[in-house]
């Protein structure tokens, strides 16, 4: 009887989180996605392990713009999933966040030298070429921004690496 009673209980909670899932899908479909990923979110803290789940709340976060939510469980599901779909997707997501966050910091670098903020250009454009070493187009531009500087040597220095580095 006690057994009966306990596959009773777990099937209902069963039950109950299907239902969950499919409403929380419903508002998805709806654009209701802050429903949505409340009723996502509280699924996971009961089966935290679901990287079906994760890889959807990575979605409903990156639709409403929220890029650190979003590669937090990109990241979850690429680290954790067994499912090469998934791992996959995760991946080539947090490979676009990361692109489109380069892109950010470049255009950020070139709004601040337009502004007459030298400093802070160069700081973000060091910043980015730390990340994208091949850029020899940000390199050259550090190298004309020393020279106007009149810091020959750190231009000559760019301009040295763009020179080695050009492709053909």
């Amino acid at each position: 009887f006690v057994l009966f009673n306990l596959f009773i209980v777990s099937e209902a909670k069963a039950q109950s989180s299907d239902n969950k899932l499919d409403l929380a899908y419903n508002y998805l479909n709806e654009g209701q996605t802050d429903l949505a990923i409340g009723l996502f979110e509280e699924y996971i803290n009961s089966d935290s392990t679901d990287t079906k789940i994760h890889l959807q709340l990575a979605y409903a976060y990156k639709q409403q713009k929220s890029t650190e939510k979003a590669k937090e469980y990109f990241a979850y599901v690429y680290n954790n999933s067994t499912n090469p779909e998934e791992v996959s997707a995760s991946k080539n997501e947090l490979d676009l966040i990361n692109k489109n966050s380069d892109i950010t910091v470049l255009n950020k670098a070139y709004e601040k030298l337009g502004s007459g903020n030298t400093a802070e250009a160069i700081q973000l454009f060091e910043d980015y070429i730390s990340k994208n070493p091949k850029s020899t187009s940000v390199y050259l531009q550090l190298a004309y921004i020393y020279k106007q500087q009149g810091n020959t040597e750190k231009a000559l220095g760019y301009f040295q690496y763009v020179v080695d580095n050009a492709v053909n």
